[in-house]
């Protein structure tokens, strides 16, 4: 399976330089082609009014507090795929 991984942060700053570069979609095609696009550490710094920069196609994203339930499992998860 064709995985990406990125920090919202780095996806964040790698669409604000599209987006001045004039080249949005060359770098959105990087993001969307991927079957599973994991976006790391959503929520854990503000994105200082850069919504803007998700475009409406990627879809609204909603954040919670993470739940150390589901991070244990994820934990458990990441050992057994070692």
């Amino acid at each position: 399976m064709n995985v990406y991984f990125v920090t919202m942060q780095r996806l964040v700053a790698n669409l604000r330089r599209a987006y001045q570069e004039g080249r949005p979609d060359k770098r959105l095609r990087i993001y969307t082609q991927p079957k599973l696009l994991i976006c790391d550490e959503v929520g854990y710094l503000p994105l200082d009014g850069r919504r803007e920069l998700l475009p409406d196609r990627v879809g609204t994203l909603r954040t919670r507090g993470a739940d150390h339930h589901v991070q244990h499992q994820l934990y458990q998860l990441g050992n057994t795929l070692r």
